[in-house]
């Protein structure tokens, strides 16, 4: 990818997107009622608070690689998953969402920081191969929509099985 593609307004979009997705994601636990947050559609698929939980989980894995990123010379990236982020948090749903609020916040900060020579820095993922900063942002922004769209699965589910 040219640093053309990601120029000043692509990174200014990128953050519009995380700094959007502690709001989506207490707006579609608000729309459930509290019965539904441990609720989950089939075996496989998490609830609503499995789903909190590892985004706030995954918050400290992904602004450590971003920092390491910014910080050496093109660093390797082991790949990390439900393993490290776990979805499986005993504290209650607000805390989880106060906490994924809270370091958010600090990704941003130090997202807003950089300069934008500093999005183009390299590195070499673990399954993804050469990539930069803006891109492992962009995957960060992936993560987010994912397991919001997953939610969205959830509340139209949770809609259906209570008016079935």
């Amino acid at each position: 990818m040219t640093k053309d593609t990601f120029g000043p307004t692509r990174y200014i979009v990128l953050l519009q997107s995380l700094r959007s997705s502690p709001d989506r994601l207490e707006a579609a636990v608000r729309s459930l009622p509290a019965e539904a947050h441990d609720w989950r559609p089939g075996e496989q698929d998490w609830s609503a608070h499995m789903l909190a939980s590892h985004l706030a989980a995954a918050e400290a894995p992904f602004l450590k690689r971003l920092t390491r990123i910014a910080a050496e010379d093109r660093p390797s990236l082991p790949w990390f998953g439900p393993g490290l982020a776990r979805p499986d948090s005993p504290d209650p749903l607000p805390a989880i969402l106060a906490r994924f609020r809270d370091e958010r916040e600090h990704l941003l900060e130090f997202l807003s920081g950089l300069s934008p020579e500093d999005w183009e820095r390299p590195a070499v993922h673990e399954t993804m191969g050469p990539t930069t900063l803006a891109l492992q942002v962009q995957n960060l922004v992936n993560h987010d929509t994912e397991h919001l769209g997953q939610l969205d699965v959830l509340l139209r589910d949770w809609d259906t099985r209570s008016h079935a």
